[in-house]
């Protein structure tokens, strides 16, 4: 489908300032992916965090359930995983 609504001319080519341009937005989503530690299948769980914190760790005395196998158990990150 071709959209009809695009500019003729991009950013660079025109004299507008860029604050009277539509900008794109975007927003911050962390993506984790999981291996189970029964089945050895995998998956991932998508957080949009309410704001910006430094500590990407999942907690660890939680259980998480797989999918695939519905093996519950705590998690660990993976082994030599920089974080």
């Amino acid at each position: 489908m071709a959209h009809t609504n695009r500019p003729t001319q991009s950013y660079w080519q025109s004299n507008l300032p860029i604050n009277e341009l539509n900008q794109h937005e975007y927003t911050i989503e962390i993506l984790y992916h999981f291996t189970c530690g029964c089945c050895q299948e995998w998956w991932s769980y998508t957080h949009t965090p309410g704001k910006l914190e430094m500590d990407l760790n999942l907690p660890d005395n939680e259980k998480f359930w797989c999918p695939h196998c519905g093996h519950t158990q705590k998690l660990k990150l993976k082994e030599g995983f920089p974080i």
